[in-house]
């Protein structure tokens, strides 16, 4: 076991490690200063002419911005304090991802039988939930399908109103270990993964604006510290509550600022298509990205529109007045870069937008929380990063305006003002409106990741612009003093407990899956769904681990599952004893063991935990089973229970739920035939190979018409023509995207092959 964990590890961090020096490679490779043009770029940039604020050539040709910038503070070659820098952010990850549990993936638990490995993968809230969707991928595509319905969850939800982007990556992570961990491990990984990319993204981001990489490395220091929330996008939020594809696409939009601001003010087919598969794994990872991604979208045009505000008109004109800058615009290679970008976006991310568009009025939202005053919005921001980063933040973004060659910089203080600007519009009586499935609070974790940066901006403002230390040259004393104000930063990391209260503290312990709870859950699923007939469902009741340790169900064995709590229903008709306008979870879990409901919902065996037990005890509807070993879950079987389909007139038939399919075969007296099993529009049926409406009931399953005599019915969850041509767009669109980042080096790799022939 410890020489798999192993090998799985290095493979892991072989993959990490290569996918990080891609990313660099596409964005700093080939790169003469911060304002070249990347490489790849098969056709120069004509741009606008005789610009005002060009790069003027003195002291023997080195580029001085006519406005007082920071890119003179950088180099255009690492400097030996940028890669002492780079250096330190590696190191910082390294110590984060130890105290994070990288390098401990399993856990050994003494049972009344003896030992059994568990992975120990982070278990608290929603963490459950997102490894059980990227084992449901995982199996899928073992099978040959691509997972467009997730049937196991609450009679199942089409996979585009609960995107499975993040799982998608955590199955490329499997495949990258060969295999040879666990999902529930792969999810640990890449949790982490996620945590720690942010310091990548503001390292590139300096880069890019020819700041010194202490500014990307301070900004990935105060990340990590900063524990923030439950909703606002630091380690609270990610690796406690577990909420994976929020932070996710927050974090995607932090990469597409940079992608985006430097294809619109560079060109390049290579960084267009890495900007729009960005842009489309914030969309599949969480579709309410789609409004960070517009206003991150809207500052980098705005930004790099402003930079050339002052350009002649190719007639000779100036376009002074906001009229002719309007029309140049809407007009120019700014807006086609704009539209190259957000068509190829569309492509990519087509199925997941257009399935919204077309079925958005199906699926409900409960809109949790929100900031109700001003001043609990303000009490939140500060919360997110703390108060002095947050007022850093605020004067990055009011200074960055000083620096016009700052392009990225300017685009993420932009960006900041919009989303303040967003959240008072969600926030307010137009919100629900406008926005009917957007919480405000789902904005902050970009938010926060913004704020975070321009606060160390700030700091390296004051540092190598504030007179008292202009006078600091020789030797790189200014660099010294940034790196001496980073190190408590550092040191905070690596011994908390010297500088900050326990209370605020980030990097704290959160509940892992390695315990004797767990053994028990893992040995009761298997148990109940072994004693639940074909064609039934398993109830989980209760967690003894956490809050939704009943998620981890499908993870265990294959079939339906239905829940007591966080029932993330998509409609409104679910038949139980909750509110759907209110509530998430049953107020009393034993409410679930009556007959009726039971029957609708062809319930086989029970699995219970906690003070449910005692009901389950006495129902005369169950029979028990078994006990944990631990005592921490017991085993019901369900008497007489009900099947997934029901022929009327006679007793349940046999039923099989496959990924995208019902079957059934039986014999009935004729009529309404009932499918325990969500209604969606894209459900097709036949009987006897004849076609047949699907209806929907009012508690959301779905019934046809049967003829009396011998039956065969089957149900698709099938394509329809827009289905496949948003398909056949996605196809194009990777394919696209493939071609944009290959096909320059091929060319320069023919190119030189040409000119070696010829000598």
């Amino acid at each position: 076991m410890v020489g798999v964990e192993l090998a799985a590890l290095c493979a892991v961090s072989v993959a990490l490690a290569a996918s990080a020096c891609a990313v660099l490679w596409l964005v700093l490779a080939g790169r003469e200063s911060p304002g070249s043009a990347l490489p790849g770029d098969d056709r120069p940039d004509p741009g606008p002419v005789a610009c005002e604020d060009a790069p003027l050539v003195e002291n023997g040709g080195s580029p001085i911005a006519p406005t007082e910038t920071l890119a003179d503070a950088g180099s255009s070659s690492l400097t030996r304090w940028d890669r002492l820098a780079i250096g330190l952010s590696l190191l910082l990850a390294l110590v984060v991802a130890y105290q994070l549990g990288m390098f401990h993936l399993w856990s050994r638990i003494a049972t009344p039988d003896g030992e059994v490995w568990l992975p120990d993968t982070f278990a608290s809230v929603d963490h459950p939930f997102h490894i059980g969707r990227a084992e449901t991928v995982r199996r899928a595509l073992i099978d040959g399908v691509i997972p467009r319905w997730i049937g196991h969850h609450q009679g199942g939800y089409p996979a585009e109103f609960y995107p499975l982007g993040v799982a998608w990556l955590e199955v490329a992570v499997w495949t990258l270990t060969g295999g040879l961990l666990p999902i529930a491990a792969v999810h640990k990984i890449v949790v982490i993964a996620i945590f720690l990319s942010p310091g990548l993204a503001f390292a590139l981001i300096a880069r890019r604006d020819g700041l010194p990489l202490t500014a990307g490395l301070m900004a990935f220091c105060l990340h990590v510290l900063a524990p923030g929330g439950e909703l606002q996008g630091g380690y609270t939020e990610l690796v406690y509550m577990g909420l994976v594809t929020n932070v996710a696409a927050a974090i995607a939009g932090l990469f597409w600022l940079l992608f985006l601001t430097d294809y619109l003010d560079q060109g390049g087919a290579r960084v267009a298509a890495v900007a729009a598969a960005v842009a489309a794994f914030a969309v599949f990872a969480n579709p309410r990205a789609v409004l960070g991604l517009a206003a991150i979208g809207l500052a980098a045009g705005v930004t790099c529109g402003w930079k050339n505000r002052h350009c002649r008109e190719p007639g000779g004109r100036r376009a002074r007045n906001v009229k002719a800058l309007l029309i140049r615009f809407t007009s120019g290679l700014l807006v086609r870069r704009l539209a190259t970008v957000a068509f190829l976006t569309g492509l990519l991310a087509g199925p997941e937008l257009f399935s919204l568009l077309r079925f958005g009025h199906l699926y409900h939202f409960i809109r949790y929380s929100s900031y109700d005053t001003a001043n609990i919005f303000v009490q939140a921001s500060t919360q997110a990063v703390s108060l002095p980063v947050a007022l850093l933040g605020l004067g990055g973004l009011a200074t960055s305006w000083r620096y016009p060659a700052l392009m990225v910089t300017r685009g993420a203080a932009l960006a900041l003002a919009l989303f303040l600007a967003f959240t008072a519009v969600v926030d307010s009586s137009l919100g629900p409106m406008l926005f009917p499935q957007l919480e405000s609070v789902r904005l902050m974790p970009l938010q926060r990741l913004l704020t975070i940066y321009l606060a160390s901006f700030m700091v390296h403002v004051l540092l190598f612009r504030v007179p008292v230390w202009t006078r600091l040259r020789a030797a790189g004393q200014r660099h010294v003093l940034a790196l001496g104000a980073t190190a408590p930063l550092l040191l905070a990391v690596i011994r908390p407990q010297l500088l900050i209260p326990e209370e605020q503290r980030s990097l704290y312990p959160v509940e892992t899956s390695g315990t004797g709870e767990m053994v028990d859950f893992l040995e009761g699923v298997r148990a109940a769904r072994d004693a639940a007939p074909e064609g039934t469902a398993v109830l989980v009741l209760g967690s003894a681990v956490s809050t939704h340790q009943q998620l981890w169900a499908p993870v265990v064995a294959p079939g339906p599952f239905f829940y007591d709590h966080w029932l993330w229903y998509w409609h409104t008709l679910h038949f139980g004893s909750y509110d759907p306008f209110r509530e998430i979870g049953y107020p009393w879990g034993g409410s679930a063991l009556r007959r009726e409901y039971l029957d609708r919902h062809a319930i086989g065996a029970v699995v219970a935990t906690g003070d449910v037990r005692a009901t389950a005890a006495t129902s005369p509807h169950l029979t028990h089973r078994r006990s944990g070993s631990f005592g921490a879950y017991d085993v019901y079987a369900v008497r007489s229970p009900s099947r997934l389909v029901s022929l009327p007139g006679l007793p349940p038939v046999r039923s099989r739920l496959d990924t995208h399919s019902i079957h059934v075969s039986g014999t009935g007296s004729g009529g309404m035939a009932l499918i325990r099993h969500n209604w969606h529009p894209r459900w097709r049926a036949t009987v006897n190979d004849v076609p047949v409406t699907v209806s929907r009931r009012a508690d959301g399953y779905m019934s046809v018409l049967t003829p009396p005599g011998q039956v065969r019915l089957d149900l698709q969850y099938r394509r329809d023509i827009v289905d496949r041509v948003t398909l056949v767009g996605t196809v194009a669109g990777w394919a696209t995207v493939v071609w944009c980042v290959v096909a320059p080096r091929l060319r320069s790799r023919r190119g030189r092959g040409r000119a070696a022939a010829l000598e």
